[in-house]
């Protein structure tokens, strides 16, 4: 039984009621079977948002800070400021920042005077407000229903008029005199040039509207070649895996006849987008970890911190000095590789910058037309893009199977509800020609019998393969007949 079709045998957990069998009971508990589970990206996200409602109150002391902050939330929601899905977000950061103090606390990492404010018995008395459970009223329920939800406030397409406004927006030459120069940057990162947030946005519409990626998923996307054929593969860590909500924790894209323009555009985006966040990442560390000091850095390699010379003409990237012998000749941008946590926390932070960019450059086109802004839900978002990949593929006459699997979907539902209509696809742009390999088809709920019924001589060496392999999502590529099992370079 695939993964797909366990989750169809689980009931669906009812959005309106929070269920606080989700957390548990007792702060302890929350340590040892939440806490320590928590991927570093989502713990990162966690701890952004919590000190962003934490902040408000900061200036109290700390039990009185808490508590207010976990009301302060409660508050919002009760007065319809927050929607329900911001919510059980923001709930869930209350309860990893107050476990986190309670960690903090245990290894008398905090001021003496907060310290002695705090026990195990008062933390966990501030979990449990941030556990508590909403009991709605009918009324409560009703007015729930008529709250718009996230998603119905982005668009779910993208003009192809401001698509065509936007990705000729001219480079501007940089003419004007910085008011001050820069301080000359610890790391060289051999990029002689900076990248302009409007380049960059214009190289994420163009990329993202061939492939619809969710925009958090250029993160951890990783480009291949099919040994056998020579088509570029791309590998997708899906974004929203839980609770059986996508085709796998991987979905796998077969761009087979991409030109070299195409190419062009998902390389262009992918590497500035790296370096981006490289750069954002390693200016992170520099700023917030002291292992990453001037001090620790150059200690032992006899060069002055403030020598620009040197520091611009040689690799002084090297955390020699470091404790921890197997980080001993580490560069940053090894760590950071390996680790990823820092991206993870900047790409966030990269991406609401383009979709600030975005909104500017959208009003600045319906200027150019002559138009106004009436209706905050025809924004365009930089999720859209996907909504148009999707209805370009729809107007392409690809089967919703192929479709779910293509952009991570676990039901052909999601897709058909929720995402871009046909009729709203792109004229001129042909049909869409790229596909997910057949195990991420596989994932998708009844893809089998889509298999079965579309190549079922095909599928049936398909199925051999993975039973030989017993491998999922990495074994072969396009399900048609041009290809049979052809293996990836993962």
């Amino acid at each position: 039984m695939t993964d797909a079709e366990i989750v169809e045998v689980v009931n669906p957990i009812d959005t309106k009621e929070f269920s606080v069998e989700e957390y548990p009971q007792r702060l302890r508990d929350y340590m040892l079977h939440k806490f320590t589970q928590l991927e570093d990206s989502t713990q990162m996200d966690y701890q952004r948002k919590f000190e962003i409602n934490f902040s408000k109150f900061s200036h109290l002391p700390i039990v009185d800070a808490l508590s207010a902050t976990v009301s302060d939330v409660f508050d919002r929601y009760n007065q319809s400021e927050l929607t329900y899905a911001t919510f059980r977000i923001y709930r869930a950061a209350l309860c990893y920042g107050i476990a986190s103090y309670y960690e903090k606390w245990r290894r008398n990492e905090l001021d003496q005077e907060v310290s002695a404010s705090l026990s195990m018995m008062v933390l966990n008395d501030i979990y449990q407000l941030a556990i508590r459970k909403i009991d709605f009223t009918d009324e409560e329920v009703a007015a729930f229903d008529k709250k718009p939800e996230t998603s119905s406030l982005k668009a779910k397409r993208f003009e192809q008029g401001f698509y065509e406004y936007l990705v000729n927006i001219p480079k501007r030459q940089l003419t004007r005199t910085p008011k001050k120069p820069k301080p000359v940057p610890l790391v060289s990162l051999n990029y002689d040039k900076p990248i302009r947030i409007i380049d960059l946005l214009k190289c994420f519409v163009k990329a993202n509207m061939l492939v619809g990626l969710r925009p958090i998923e250029w993160l951890e996307a990783t480009f291949l070649c099919d040994i056998k054929t020579k088509d570029l593969i791309m590998r997708v860590k899906n974004a929203k895996h839980t609770h059986g909500r996508a085709n796998g924790t991987h979905r796998i894209l077969v761009l087979s006849d991409i030109d070299e323009t195409e190419t062009r555009y998902l390389m262009e985006y992918y590497c500035f987008y790296q370096v981006s966040l490289e750069r954002k990442a390693m200016d992170f560390l520099y700023k917030n970890n002291e292992f990453f000091s001037q001090q620790s850095l150059f200690a032992d390699s006899g060069i002055k911190s403030n020598d620009a010379d040197q520091l611009t003409n040689i690799p002084v990237n090297l955390a020699a000095t470091h404790t921890q012998t197997y980080l001993k000749n580490t560069t940053l941008e090894q760590m950071i590789d390996a680790n990823g946590v820092p991206q993870a926390g900047c790409a966030d932070k990269l991406n609401r910058a383009l979709q600030n960019e975005l909104y500017k450059k959208y009003k600045e086109y319906l200027t150019s037309i002559g138009q106004e802004l009436m209706d905050i839900s025809k924004r365009p978002t930089l999720y859209s893009t996907r909504h148009q990949c999707i209805a370009n593929a729809k107007a392409g006459d690809k089967e919703p199977h192929e479709i779910a699997g293509f952009f991570g979907h676990a039901s052909i539902k999601t897709n058909r509800d929720h995402y871009g209509k046909k009729a709203h696809g792109w004229s001129g742009w042909g049909d869409f020609k790229f596909s997910p390999t057949a195990e991420s088809i596989l994932q998708v709920s009844g893809g089998y019998e889509f298999l079965e019924t579309c190549e079922n001589d095909y599928y049936s060496t398909i199925d051999q393969n993975l039973s030989e392999a017993n491998v999922v999502n990495e074994t072969t590529t396009h399900y048609d007949k041009r290809s049979e099992n052809n293996g990836l370079n993962l």
